[in-house]
């Protein structure tokens, strides 16, 4: 089912700027008013968006870069009728997608194999064929293995498909095999997760479906919240899902450590935003929202504590591909358009505080004239420290490595940068500590 889209009518371990967080990455549909509201990002260099209008709901724009953001093509799905609107996207390299589409009642999938210049429908007549059929989202396992869900078509089960040969054909997940809906139960675009050979998917009954072999055969869960929200998770077992209107700041979270077979309601500190995505090769979740939403925030253990990355930027979507990249859609809230995408630049993820380093970690001058710092570290290093310096858009301009020693002192030249302020990270083996410096 489509979610709602008619609503209109930080402090991070330093006081460094919140706009380092996130850097725009500009571009704009031909259509104006579709702002980035689904994408998928296949590696740090790949990324394919899906464009909406959040008022008028009008979905036919994709936008593909090749080079990490730094240049963005857009385009037109011209053979979508004009009463079909995007519902998901699966970018598999950086010619090849597939999206799913929808009229309300009926649904297709669409696959291009040269950056967007054409599309060419891949499900057949059969797929997503009513009376009440609704693809809710397409993803991909790897380059060939992909599934795509919809909403059950006669009220008995879930409308699931599986392609082992990159979305050329489909075939529909026998029913037996998908425990039956409930009454009036259906999914919503945009909450689910996939992760390894995993995915799950929520429903507007608060039940959460899972599968752990690619979508061959599912189980159901129960999150107790009664409602559909955002899924995030941080390996098979662990994850959560988080409810809440589309640009509303109240939410609830559920939480599973057993890959959504049961859920316990959690209460957190902190401010979480309603679209949530696990960061890799972490135990960390990121979360961004918009309209009354706005700004982003992470949580490192499970959704319980919520550190704010920021307050200043409205995301329409969320993808992440390690502790250092992510993608997000990027509105304009005053004219409720799109201007691009907003491209993470942060150490903070994947990095957790080394306490004792930090509360040791001393800097002077600072403000510096001339560029010039001394470090002094409190606490002892007992093997060799990183030691690196970030400008304002979250670029590496300085780095060098401290010995272990009982209480280091060090010197830092940055004295060829611009006057600004950066961001100085001091990383052991137990953590990480930061400081804000100011080069006059």
């Amino acid at each position: 089912m489509k979610k709602p889209l008619l609503l209109i009518a930080g402090l991070v371990l330093t006081s460094f700027a919140a706009q380092a967080q996130w850097v725009l990455q500009p571009f704009t549909f031909s259509d104006p008013f579709q702002v980035a509201y689904n994408l998928d990002a296949v590696d740090a260099n790949v990324v394919w968006a899906a464009g909406n209008d959040l008022i008028e709901g009008t979905a036919n724009q994709y936008a593909r870069t090749a080079n990490g953001g730094t240049s963005w093509t857009t385009g037109t799905i011209a053979n979508l009728t004009s009463a079909e609107t995007i519902t998901g996207i699966a970018g598999v390299n950086a010619t090849t997608a597939l999206v799913c589409v929808t009229t309300g009642t009926t649904g297709r999938i669409l696959k291009t194999v040269n950056g967007g210049t054409t599309w060419t429908v891949q499900s057949t007549a059969g797929q997503f064929a009513g009376p009440s059929s609704f693809p809710n989202f397409i993803s991909f396992f790897s380059a060939t293995e992909g599934i795509c869900v919809g909403d059950p078509p006669t009220g008995t089960a879930f409308e699931i498909y599986t392609t082992a040969d990159a979305g050329t054909t489909w075939t529909r997940v026998p029913v037996a095999n998908v425990p039956a809906a409930q009454a009036g139960e259906t999914g919503i675009v945009k909450n689910f997760a996939v992760l390894g050979n995993s995915c799950w998917f929520s429903t507007t009954n608060g039940r959460v479906y899972y599968s752990s072999n690619k979508g061959q055969t599912w189980a159901v869960g129960n999150s107790g919240l009664n409602t559909s929200g955002d899924l995030a998770f941080t390996d098979a077992s662990n994850g959560i899902m988080v409810t809440g209107d589309l640009g509303g700041s109240a939410h609830t979270i559920a939480r599973t450590t057993n890959g959504g077979a049961t859920w316990t309601r959690v209460t957190f500190t902190g401010t979480v935003h309603g679209e949530v995505s696990g960061v890799p090769g972490t135990n960390e979740i990121l979360s961004v929202g918009l309209l009354d939403d706005f700004g982003s925030s992470y949580s490192r253990n499970g959704g319980l504590t919520w550190t704010t990355l920021e307050t200043t930027r409205d995301h329409a979507s969320l993808d992440v591909v390690s502790p250092t990249v992510a993608w997000s859609g990027a509105l304009d809230i005053d004219n409720v358009a799109g201007i691009g995408v907003y491209k993470l630049n942060s150490t903070v993820l994947g990095n957790s505080k080394d306490v004792a380093l930090q509360n040791g970690l001393s800097v002077y001058p600072n403000p510096s004239a001339d560029g010039q710092f001394t470090v002094q570290l409190a606490s002892g290093l007992s093997a060799e420290a990183k030691v690196e310096v970030f400008d304002a858009l979250g670029r590496n301009v300085y780095a060098q490595s401290v010995k272990a020693a009982a209480k280091p002192v060090f010197s830092l030249d940055l004295a060829r940068q611009s006057a600004g302020v950066y961001t100085l990270q001091v990383k052991t083996n137990g953590g990480v500590a930061q400081q804000k410096l100011v080069v006059q």
